[in-house]
């Protein structure tokens, strides 16, 4: 694992995808938005291989502090996650207790 900064909003955006159990088109567009087509696939198989929740929370935690330090860039981050879950214009449950959990580690 040794992701630049586009593969890492990649990975944190599919994760938050994936917390209603859905991964729609928008939220699909909504990342390929931010990050380019081979970012976007690479990190969209290594997300596959990771089976472990709390595997996927450490990557997150190992690379918001990389590429995101400050305050104000964390915001930034959150504020990404936060327009992904309004991608399909709902802002399920389970979306909002990963934002909590989230807020928690970045």
């Amino acid at each position: 694992m040794n992701w630049n900064q586009e593969e890492f909003i990649a990975y944190l955006l599919i994760y938050a995808s994936y917390a209603d159990g859905e991964f729609s088109l928008e939220e699909r567009q909504m990342i390929l938005n931010k990050v380019n087509n081979d970012s976007f696939h690479k990190i969209m198989a290594e997300y596959a291989m990771d089976d472990d929740d709390a595997v996927k929370m450490e990557k997150i935690k190992a690379y918001e502090g990389i590429y995101y330090p400050t305050s104000v860039q964390k915001q930034e981050l959150m504020h990404f996650v936060k327009q992904l879950f309004y991608s399909d214009n709902v802002f399920s449950d389970d979306e909002q207790d990963l934002w909590e959990r989230l807020r928690e580690i970045i």
